[in-house]
């Protein structure tokens, strides 16, 4: 079991702002549609694009950007399977995000974890096995 330490919200929150003062900003903001949807604070939200839209790139953007703004957070992609998922998002977003903006993140290519210096973790996972189809 994981202890935390005990802190007052006063201390939480002091905490959590010391932690965002030197946090890359991952939001490219030339591209004000895809940042509008990344910093908007709807609980759900949808993106409905034209194919090669960047909708799978944008949504990298986001899980790293959550991961770095909220400490020990998880983060989820989740496709259809396993393998899909990883084609989709993992070495040409999640990865390549990493190396641009030196992220400094562990990777787990077996996991399909990534997690930040933080505490956060991004998981890349399926709905259903790939030997079903």
């Amino acid at each position: 079991m994981v202890e935390w330490p005990e802190r007052t919200l006063r201390e939480e929150y002091l905490y959590r702002l010391a932690l965002r003062k030197n946090i890359p900003d991952v939001i490219d903001y030339n591209f004000p549609h895809q940042a509008n949807f990344i910093l908007d604070k709807s609980p759900k939200k949808a993106l409905f694009c034209t194919r090669r839209s960047a909708k799978s790139y944008t949504a990298g953007i986001g899980l790293h950007d959550r991961a770095l703004k909220y400490p020990e957070s998880n983060c989820l992609f989740i496709g259809l399977t396993r393998e899909s998922a990883q084609a989709i998002i993992w070495k040409d977003i999640l990865v390549s995000l990493n190396k641009r903006y030196n992220l400094d993140v562990q990777t787990n290519q077996t996991n399909l974890t990534m997690t930040h210096r933080n505490g956060s973790v991004i998981k890349v996972l399926g709905v259903v096995s790939s030997s079903l189809w």
